[in-house]
C-alpha cells in the first residue's frame, strides 16, 4: 500500500514540475517588458528616421505657351530658395517685333523679383525690384523690350511665305540667380492665324490686301485705312483676322499693286470719297462676307478718312478711330468737289468709338473727340457713341501685348501708358466690331 502511494506521488510530481519549468519560463520572457514606474511604462526610443534633403529645382511656367498676340499669358516661377531674388529676362529668337520679316534686331526685356516665402514669384501680383517696367503686370515684359544691339545678329535670307496671313513672334524666357540661367521657357505669339486665307488685290480700281477667316461664313467685314504714311496697314488687319473678321487693309494713297502695277497717289489730296464706295461694294460681293455688317477702322489720318466715309455711305454700321481728328483738310473730294471741314459724324449709320491720348504728340485727338461728342449729343444720336481718354498715352495704340517702343518715337506717350492703354481699349474695339447691325 506504502509503494503503490509512493508511485502515485511520483506521479503527481511530474505534471507538477513541467508546470514549474513552464512558469519560469514566462517569467524570463518578461524580463525584457517595460517596468512600471509610477503607472507609467518607460518605453526604450525608437529608431530616429534620417531627414531626407529634396533639391529645389527652378521651373519658370508660362500658359499658355501660344497665344494670338492680343491675348495674355501667365508668367509663373517656382522652385526657388524663400525670398531669394531672381531675374527673368525676355528675348525674341528670329523675327523681332514689330519687323514681319527677320532683320536680326534682337529685343529685350528683363525685371528682377524677390521671391516670396514658398520660393514663388507670379508676374500678374507682383512688382519687380528692378528692370524694364515696375508695376505688377504679367505681360510687362513683352511691352517694356527694347532693341538690344549688342546681340544683333545678320538677317536671315530666308523668305516668310506666311507672311500676307501670319507672322509668329518666338521668345525665350529665361531666370537668372546671380547671373547664372537656372531655368528656361519659350513663348510663341501669333500675329494672325495660318488658316486666314490672304491675298493681294486690285479689282475695278480698288487695292489693297484682302484677309479671309476659313470656313464658309457669313464673316462680319472691315476696312482698315492706315494714316498719313500711306500704303497699307499689315499688323491690325492680321489680328481682327484672327478673330474671324473678313479684313480689306486698303490703300488710298502712296501705294502700287504687286498685281498688276496699277499706283495709287503720292499723296492724299483730293481722293474722290467714291473710292471707297467702290472698295465697300467690292467687299460686300465677296463670298462668305455679310454684306450687312461693314465697319471701318482707322488709325490718325485714317481714322478721319473713316468717320467722313460713314456720313457718305449707310452701308457702314460702325466707325472705329485712333489718334484721329474730326476736321478734314482737303484729302477727300465727293462728286469733284473739296469737301467740308467739319465732318457731320451725326450722319453715320452705326456705332462709333474714339480712341484718345492725352500725350498725343500729333493730333489734339483729345479736344477733336470731345468736340465729337458734344456734336452727338445735340443730334440725339441714335447709336452707341463712346470716347476713350487715355492718360498718358500716345497718337499710336493698337492690339496690347507686344513692346511699344516705336508707338513712342512716333506718336509720344510712355510705353506703360500705352500699354494700359491698349489692354483697356483693345476689348471694347472688339465689342463694337461684335455688335455691328
Amino acid at each position: 500500500m506504502v509503494a503503490k502511494d509512493i508511485r502515485m506521488k511520483s506521479r503527481l510530481r511530474l505534471p507538477f514540475t513541467i508546470l514549474l519549468f513552464i512558469i519560469m519560463l514566462i517569467l524570463s520572457a518578461c524580463t525584457s517588458a517595460p517596468v512600471l514606474q509610477n503607472n507609467n511604462p518607460t518605453i526604450a526610443p525608437a529608431t530616429s528616421t534620417p531627414v531626407v534633403q529634396v533639391d529645389l529645382v527652378p521651373v519658370i511656367s508660362i500658359q499658355p505657351s501660344e497665344v494670338f498676340i492680343d491675348e495674355p499669358v501667365s508668367i509663373r516661377l517656382s522652385g526657388f530658395e524663400p525670398n531669394q531674388e531672381v531675374t527673368i529676362r525676355a528675348t525674341t529668337v528670329g523675327i523681332a517685333f514689330p519687323d514681319l520679316t527677320d532683320t536680326g534686331i534682337v529685343r529685350e526685356s528683363q525685371a528682377t523679383f524677390q521671391a516670396d516665402a514658398n520660393g514663388a514669384v507670379n508676374l500678374e501680383k507682383q512688382a519687380p525690384l528692378s528692370g524694364s517696367y515696375t508695376d505688377a503686370d504679367g505681360m510687362g515684359l513683352f511691352w517694356s523690350m527694347t532693341e538690344n544691339p549688342a546681340k544683333a545678329r545678320p538677317a536671315s535670307s530666308d523668305p516668310a511665305p506666311t507672311l500676307l496671313n501670319a507672322v509668329q513672334y518666338h521668345y525665350k524666357i529665361t531666370a537668372e540667380v546671380n547671373g547664372e540661367v537656372v531655368a528656361e521657357a519659350t513663348v510663341i505669339q501669333n500675329m494672325g492665324s495660318a488658316s486666314v486665307a490672304a491675298t493681294d488685290i486690285a479689282e475695278n480700281g480698288v487695292l489693297g490686301q484682302f484677309y479671309r477667316p476659313a470656313g464658309a461664313g457669313p464673316f462680319p467685314a472691315v476696312i482698315a485705312l492706315v494714316g498719313s504714311q500711306g500704303g497699307l496697314l499689315h499688323q491690325s488687319p492680321k489680328v481682327l483676322a484672327a478673330h474671324g473678321y473678313a479684313v480689306l487693309s486698303l490703300a488710298y494713297f502712296n501705294y502700287t499693286s504687286p498685281v498688276d502695277n496699277t499706283s495709287l497717289p503720292d499723296s492724299p489730296y483730293m481722293i474722290p470719297v467714291e473710292y471707297f464706295g467702290k472698295a465697300i461694294e467690292w467687299l460686300q460681293s465677296q463670298p462668305g462676307v455679310d454684306p450687312k455688317r461693314i465697319g471701318l477702322i482707322g488709325f490718325s489720318l485714317g481714322g478721319t478718312v473713316a468717320l467722313q466715309v460713314g456720313t457718305v455711305y449707310p452701308e457702314v454700321k460702325t466707325v472705329i478711330v485712333f489718334g484721329s481728328s474730326t476736321v478734314i483738310g482737303r484729302q477727300l473730294s465727293y462728286k469733284g468737289q473739296a469737301l467740308p471741314r467739319d465732318i457731320p459724324i451725326e450722319k453715320i449709320n452705326g456705332s462709333i468709338l474714339l480712341i484718345s491720348g492725352d500725350k498725343d504728340s500729333q493730333v489734339d485727338s483729345v479736344k477733336s473727340g470731345e468736340l465729337a461728342v458734344g456734336r452727338l449729343k445735340e443730334n440725339n444720336f441714335s447709336f452707341p457713341y463712346r470716347h476713350m481718354i487715355s492718360p498718358g498715352a500716345g497718337h499710336l495704340i493698337s492690339f496690347p501685348y507686344a513692346q511699344r517702343a516705336i508707338e513712342i518715337e512716333q506718336g509720344g506717350g510712355s510705353p506703360q501708358a500705352n500699354a494700359q492703354a491698349a489692354a483697356v481699349i483693345w476689348p471694347v474695339v472688339l465689342e463694337y466690331l461684335a455688335t455691328m447691325k
